[in-house]
């Protein structure tokens, strides 16, 4: 999953891009092969997370647990890699447990070439990674001298937890189930967010939570959709309006123009 938030760097404008990835999935090695045709612009952030827990948390099964999708995507990922010139040897056991692989990245620095360390042990060399060589290779070639310790640290368990809680939550516009207006407006903004591919969340909305959003907005028949850039003491966006908010104005407007939007009323008696 990726996330983009613009940002000013100097008298360039560069684009900062979040990227969520597990190393369980060969998706995102062939993925990271293409890194080096990003533009120059791009500030490219990985950002290790559990891919089992965004399975649970939104109930869907992995493609390795239906075993018809497992035989295709496991031809598939060779097939690509060929086609793209990647490197790539499936490790003997897959799916396999990839807590280690993942705690390992986070205590190495979660730098971009700490990530492609790792995944040249695991696909590069189709060493299996949850095993004690495996474990071994990628600690050597990370230089962390006590990966045990690494793996066990309560600091590195704890980001890594906050990392896939934070992936379930970028990206997704969340309106409070109580305390608004379950109003046309709002109804309204619900489907514009559907149709661009933005997740939503209909649920209780704590104040905490609230307060460490990355947009904030309200929604009106006049206004569309009203950016909020601070509340209390806490500034959102550094004070400017956020891309998600943007896209969702620009298209509220772009929808009170369509025909199936419009209910013409006829003042003349």
């Amino acid at each position: 999953m990726k996330m983009i938030n613009f940002q000013n760097a100097g008298n360039d404008f560069m684009t900062e891009i979040k990227w969520y990835f597990d190393f369980i999935s060969p998706f995102a090695y062939l993925q990271m092969a293409q890194f080096s045709h990003l533009p120059k612009n791009i500030n490219l952030k990985p950002i290790p997370v559990v891919f089992g827990g965004l399975l649970a948390h939104w109930g869907q099964l992995g493609p390795a647990e239906i075993s018809p999708k497992r035989k295709f995507v496991y031809r598939f990922f060779q097939w690509k890699a060929d086609s793209l010139g990647v490197p790539f040897k499936m490790p003997p056991s897959h799916p396999y447990n990839p807590l280690s692989s993942l705690r390992l990245c986070i205590a190495a620095g979660s730098k971009i070439e700490d990530v492609q360390v790792i995944y040249n042990v695991i696909y590069g060399k189709g060493i299996q990674p949850d095993s004690e060589e495996g474990l071994g290779m990628m600690a050597q070639e990370l230089n962390i001298k006590n990966p045990e310790e690494a793996i066990n640290n309560i600091n590195v368990k704890e980001k890594l937890k906050q990392n896939t809680a934070n992936a379930i939550k970028d990206g997704v516009l969340i309106t409070p189930d109580r305390g608004v207006l379950a109003g046309v407006s709002r109804k309204t903004v619900l489907e514009i967010a559907d149709y661009l591919g933005i997740g939503t969340s209909i649920r209780p909305l704590s104040v905490d939570e609230l307060l460490a959003a990355d947009e904030v907005f309200l929604s009106s028949s006049g206004g569309g959709v009203i950016p909020i850039v601070r509340v209390n003491e806490t500034i959102y966006g550094n004070g400017v309006k956020g891309p998600i908010s943007v896209r969702l104005n620009k298209t509220y407007w772009q929808w009170t123009t369509l025909e199936k939007y419009r209910d013409p009323i006829n003042y003349i008696a």
